[in-house]
């Protein structure tokens, strides 16, 4: 089991890595080309229809990896009744979108425009989760990151054709669902040479499927909703421009959050499989929150000081109000990056209903307090709020989670961890105003390895059961 892990691992990391980089890429490009303002009408667009996705999907894609990864023969039905309902319930919520969209005469043509075509993307992301759900619930986690890297070369390479053309910028709202379309299409003839089907659809299984699946649903689309309503409010309370500021520092914190993207996708299929066994359980996901948050450290510390530079170099001086933003969504990584791996860990163990109990306490707040910062503060009342939900998230996973396991080495190592960022952050910040550059660095990596020891947030004993872990194939 651990080197089947160590394996997915290596793969799901080089080709995670390398479609983060590229789906990044796509956003930057748009950003540069088009400024702050219509890159804030495409990126408010975008995220409503994003949004919508986890509506159509319904919950589906988090059920079928864990059902497929324990009924490997039963795979050919499942696929076959999901991908019905996803169809019929795209239809349903492009539909509303259109009809919703029409009767609003006082909406930007630009935006209505926009959804309109982008809306389509709903039916595209559906048909493309078919594949990759199956293709990470038999552990075949190679097939998966290929077909997410076709995705995002197909996104670059249509984007910069389209601006060596000097499309309509109404336009590239189109090229999110070409590619996704063609992986899609690449991703249906990948299964089909693996399962075999029987067509034989039965609509008993058809509303099973629904009802389990729709805890699911309501819960990951309420996530969704909590940590993007800032953009969807940010629109409707304050200007593009705005939201294009936040979009940029908002992609930034979305392209860090791999790590425990990567994370999950090799420890949700065996925590499900493990959740009958509580102490390897435990470890698990002690060891997988204990990596990411000294992986989020390193990130928070360096993000923060040079703040200025990443924003200017990637995004031009146009951006430079995204700089704040982007230092103080940065503190929400340490909520973020475990909220990611214990929200999943709860899904293995079905507590979906109590996860989203949760969610939706965070969405009402996420509303509640961007209506009072975003008139007063603007973006930055965004990022407190998102940093704050984060927080009171994390806190309420832990409350869960205590039920069943011990949590305490987790929230211990969070609290050291933080108290580490905030002592370094602070160093750094009044470093680089008095001294060279390059002593400031290794003034920094001296304090963090000296942290590191005086927390003990490292230890040998950990070390050498961490090796063991990954040589011994009865772990």
């Amino acid at each position: 089991m651990a080197h089947r892990i160590l394996k997915n691992a290596i793969i799901l990391s080089s080709t995670q890595v390398f479609s983060r980089i590229l789906s990044f890429t796509f956003f930057l490009i748009l950003a540069r080309y088009f400024g702050s303002e219509f890159f804030g009408k495409y990126y408010y667009v975008y995220t409503l229809i994003f949004l919508l996705t986890f509506i159509s999907d319904l919950g589906l894609s988090t059920l079928l990896i864990r059902d497929i990864a324990k009924l490997k023969e039963r795979a050919g039905n499942i696929l076959l009744h999901s991908v019905i309902i996803r169809i019929f319930f795209s239809i349903l919520v492009y539909s509303a979108l259109v009809i919703t969209i029409y009767f609003q005469p006082d909406l930007d043509v630009d935006k209505k425009n926009l959804i309109y075509l982008l809306g389509f993307y709903v039916f595209s992301k559906a048909l493309f989760e078919y594949s990759l759900n199956y293709f990470q619930g038999v552990e075949k986690q190679g097939i998966y990151g290929l077909l997410l890297l076709l995705n995002n070369i197909l996104l670059v390479v249509i984007t910069l054709f389209f601006i060596y053309g000097r499309t309509n910028f109404i336009i590239f709202s189109i090229i999110p669902v070409i590619a996704t379309l063609v992986s899609a299409t690449v991703g249906f003839y990948l299964v089909n040479q693996q399962v075999s089907f029987k067509f034989k659809i039965l609509f008993g299984d058809l509303i099973f499927l629904i009802k389990r699946t729709i805890p699911f649903g309501l819960t990951l689309f309420v996530s969704a909703a909590s940590a993007r309503m800032g953009i969807i409010m940010i629109s409707l309370l304050s200007t593009d421009i705005q939201v294009g500021q936040y979009g940029v520092a908002n992609r930034l914190i979305e392209g860090i959050m791999i790590l425990p993207i990567i994370i999950n996708k090799i420890t949700y299929p065996l925590l499900s499989n493990l959740k009958n066994n509580p102490l390897k359980f435990q470890w698990t996901l002690e060891t997988a929150n204990k990596v990411l948050l000294l992986c989020t450290s390193v990130i928070v510390i360096v993000c923060n000081i040079y703040a200025e530079d990443i924003i200017t170099i990637l995004f031009t001086n146009l951006y430079i109000d995204a700089v704040i933003v982007f230092q103080v969504l940065c503190w929400m990584l340490l909520g973020s990056f475990p909220n990611y791996i214990i929200g999943h860990a709860l899904f293995s163990i079905d507590k979906q209903r109590e996860v989203l109990k949760i969610s939706g306490l965070m969405l009402f707040i996420n509303i509640y307090f961007n209506f009072i910062l975003i008139p007063k503060f603007g973006i930055i009342g965004v990022a407190l709020t998102a940093v704050f939900t984060v927080a009171v998230t994390f806190i309420g996973y832990l409350r869960i989670l205590k039920q069943y396991y011990k949590i305490m080495d987790i929230f211990k190592n969070w609290v050291k961890i933080t108290m580490l960022c905030i002592i370094i952050v602070s160093v750094g910040l009044f470093l680089r105003s008095v001294i060279p550059e390059i002593v400031t660095a290794l003034c920094l990596i001296s304090l963090y390895c000296f942290g590191i020891y005086f927390f003990k947030l490292i230890s040998e004993q950990e070390i050498t059961k961490f090796k063991l872990f990954l040589t011994q194939k009865g772990m």
